[in-house]
């Protein structure tokens, strides 16, 4: 179409005359008209098997494809396509599509190498989102000849997932996983996507009775008919039911049972059947040896005397509470009589006291007293206070370690031990050792350390002067 241009006076008569201007198919792409469009390869470069074969095509109608296989610049007078091209070795493939009376396509690069391919990632039809109506989902690969393996609960997807043969129905809020497999190739890497479905009822979340369908969970929305014992909502047509959530219970229950000596382990979990999500743990302290009495006073625990006779090793815990739902507070004394010859029931058949790792004991008084069969005892670093009486004519008893933080040791703390041959102080903050009438060690130990300050003494069996070592 021609428009000419005539004024007349102060008015523009514009007159149109007719022809034909063609912009050509739209086959060339880009924004030149009449050009040829560029060729493509199937399959496109990359990694291929040696022998596999590529096509070359273009979408402009009537073309013919020049190219070359060595990288050089492909024109009318190079080799003409007729046939797929067989890949043996590392090539470069270039291309052009020439059409008499259109412009030349623009140059297609290809460069191949031998090897292991990976297949193409599969693709989804739909995209991740949030969709207020079930979707049917369809995938496909480029690959040809591969399978689709697919998951819809997160996990990842292997040859042993679900075989992809048709679209997927997701009615509910799903994570989809892929992956494409074929022999001989590298496995594709994987697709994900996440849908989430918000249709349905968005109200009561709890006691749900199934009609039909599948019943919510925790974490899991569900989908079917269905009414509600609390509220008495009644869904008549399926829809999606969302996730109840974890209900946090008020209470705690054993998850590990502790034993005498090893710590166990408490948790609060969801309060709904058969879920087991854990809000949370707390350790459960190790129980200490059967039979001992305990008494509370000021947010701590004592031991008192025993009303049963106790022997062989014995454990004494770190913290001790009423019940599960109670709080714990540390054991912090033992006092005089709990085990000794003072006791309700004398026990000259313990032979060994250990204590908790995270023990608090503070004092320890009078508790061990005549225990003729005591070898082994390692006192908890916590311990300040080593009171009268504490360990006198424990016969069996060859050596103790005095912890660093003990302040003071009492009266006959010490005396009998006929074998204790061995004392170490691990400091030397201990400001009282017995008094002027009454010793806390058989011998000279306390004017030795007095004197010599932390160390490791020692003396015969029996004997009354002590060396530091």
């Amino acid at each position: 179409m021609k428009t000419v241009f005539k004024t007349l006076g102060i008015i523009t008569i514009a007159v149109v005359i007719g022809f034909t201007m063609s912009c050509g198919d739209g086959s060339g792409g880009g924004s030149e008209p009449n050009k040829v469009a560029t060729p493509t390869a199937n399959p496109p470069a990359g990694v291929v098997l040696s022998g596999t074969t590529v096509t070359l095509s273009c979408t402009t109608a009537d073309v013919s494809i020049y190219y070359t296989a060595d990288g050089t610049t492909p024109t009318a007078s190079s080799t003409l396509y007729s046939a797929a091209i067989t890949i043996d070795a590392a090539t470069t493939i270039k291309a052009i599509a020439i059409k008499e009376g259109m412009t030349d396509s623009n140059i297609l690069t290809a460069a191949y190498t031998i090897g292991t391919p990976k297949v193409a990632t599969p693709t989804a039809s739909v995209a991740s989102g949030t969709y207020t109506s079930a979707q049917n989902v369809i995938l496909s690969t480029t690959t040809l000849g591969a399978s689709i393996y697919y998951t819809l609960d997160g996990s990842m997807p292997t040859s042993s997932s679900t075989l992809y043969s048709t679209a997927i129905a997701i009615n509910i809020t799903t994570t989809l996983k892929a992956i494409a497999i074929l022999s001989d190739y590298n496995d594709s890497d994987v697709l994900e996507r996440t849908y989430t479905i918000n249709t349905g009822h968005s109200g009561c979340r709890h006691n749900w009775i199934m009609n039909t369908g599948t019943a919510p969970t925790c974490t899991v929305q569900g989908y079917g008919t269905a009414h509600c014992t609390t509220c008495s909502t009644t869904i008549s047509v399926a829809e999606v039911l969302p996730a109840l959530g974890h209900i946090e219970p008020g209470i705690w229950q054993i998850k590990n049972a502790p034993t005498v000596t090893a710590n166990g382990v408490d948790q609060r979990i969801c309060s709904h059947t058969g879920c087991s999500h854990e809000f949370e743990t707390r350790t459960n302290y190790a129980t200490g040896t059967a039979g001992l009495v305990y008494f509370f006073e000021n947010t701590r625990w004592s031991i008192q005397e025993s009303p049963i006779p106790l022997s062989g090793s014995i454990h004494i815990p770190a913290f001790r509470r009423a019940d599960i739902n109670s709080p714990y507070y540390p054991v912090y004394v033992v006092f005089a009589g709990a085990f000794g010859d003072t006791s309700i029931t004398a026990n000259p058949n313990i032979t060994e006291v250990t204590f908790a790792a995270e023990s608090q004991l503070d004092i320890i008084g009078g508790a061990f007293r005549n225990l003729t069969s005591l070898a082994n005892i390692t006192l908890p670093a916590s311990v300040t206070s080593i009171r009268e009486y504490s360990f006198e004519k424990c016969t069996s008893l060859t050596s103790i370690i005095i912890p660093a933080n003990v302040q003071d040791i009492g009266g006959h703390a010490f005396t009998g031990c006929t074998n204790l041959t061995s004392v170490t102080f691990e400091s030397s903050t201990v400001s009282s050792i017995g008094s002027s009438w009454e010793a806390a060690f058989d011998g000279d130990l306390e004017d030795k350390y007095l004197a010599g300050g932390a160390g490791t003494y020692t003396r015969t069996a029996g004997g009354n002067v002590w060396t530091k070592q």
